[in-house]
Formats: C-alpha cells, sequence, structure tokens
C-alpha cells in the first residue's frame, strides 16, 4: 500500500458499516416454557431483553436490561445465538441481536416496568403464533436448540442458514418437530 491510498483512521472508522446491538436471554420455566414480554411500543411479544447503550457489551446489556424491565437479578449463560437481522422500517440500519441462555427459574419473583412492558408470560411454542412473527418464533426454535446443545448458532433474520444434511437449502428443521 503507498502512502496515497492511505487513510486516517479517524476518517476510516466513520466510513465503516455499522448496527445496532440488541440482547435478550431464553429463560424457560420447568416445563420447558419460555419467558416473553409484551413490549407496549410494538405490537407483538419477544423475548426479554433489550438495546445495547453505546459501548455496552451484550452480556452487559441483557443483565441490566432484565433487571430494569423485569426487575430480576440476572447472569447470562453462554451465547446460544448471534442473529444478523436486515435493516427495515425506521431502522435504516441492520441489527445483530445476542440470545444468551438465561436458564431454568422457578416462580421468577417479577417486578415489570410498566413505562415500556404491558405483560410477561411464559408460553410454549405452539402458542406463540398469536404473540410473535414467525422469524421470532423460529428464533426460539434455534435458541432453545442452541441452548439444549451448548453450542452457538448464527442466524440470519432469525434462520439457521446452516446447511441441511442435503446441502441444497437453508437448515430450520433441528426443533422444528418440538
Amino acid at each position: 500500500m503507498s502512502k496515497t491510498d492511505w487513510v486516517d483512521p479517524s476518517i476510516w472508522y466513520q466510513q465503516l458499516p455499522t448496527a445496532h446491538v440488541a440482547a435478550m436471554a431464553l429463560i424457560r420455566d420447568q416445563a420447558g416454557k419460555v419467558l416473553l414480554v409484551k413490549p407496549n411500543y410494538r405490537p407483538h411479544w419477544t423475548l426479554p431483553g433489550g438495546m445495547a447503550d453505546p459501548g455496552e457489551s451484550p452480556n452487559v446489556t441483557v443483565a441490566r436490561e432484565i433487571d430494569e424491565e423485569l426487575g430480576m437479578t440476572f447472569s447470562p449463560g453462554h451465547l446460544a445465538v448471534v442473529d444478523w437481522v436486515s435493516p427495515q422500517g425506521n431502522r435504516k440500519r441492520p441489527l445483530l441481536a445476542f440470545i444468551f441462555d438465561g436458564g431454568v427459574v422457578d416462580n421468577p419473583d417479577v417486578d415489570l416496568q410498566k413505562s415500556e412492558l404491558d405483560a410477561w408470560r411464559f408460553s410454549s411454542v405452539s402458542d406463540m403464533g398469536d404473540l410473535m412473527p414467525q422469524a421470532g418464533i423460529d428464533r426460539v426454535r434455534s435458541t432453545m436448540w442452541a441452548a439444549k446443545q451448548q453450542t452457538t448458532l448464527f442466524l440470519v433474520n432469525g434462520i439457521d442458514i446452516r446447511p441441511t444434511s442435503h446441502g441444497d437449502e437453508a437448515s430450520t428443521q433441528h426443533d422444528r418437530a418440538s
């Protein structure tokens, strides 16, 4: 590289693409139902968590958000899913959603933050159809599978993009049956 090709780092970094960062948790009850929250600013339910503050790591984000929104002290388990979500609507940048395994809780003592959330509940995947868009349900299924396997999956728009055993299409079947 010649000196004429060199770009000052302050300029170079400003030119790089950026993304929003969110962090969520998969928290389950003894029956395997998933803890969902209903934000008052969107029409559908979601996993608990939220957007990272500037400079905040995803594991700190999810712990802070669950403390703020549910009044629960939370220590995230292993990172189960990273989901790259395309820009859509008013969000002009991609979103990187980090989903941590939150383990199993019995009778959580929830103190709901009513300024952001309308409700919380445990739900089976089969009951999520009226609560979440399909991409959210796919994300939950993939996260449940990754948590069980103690592995981390990379998703694109909620879809597990690993090749199937046939190698000819994206794979989301790993947990469709459950």
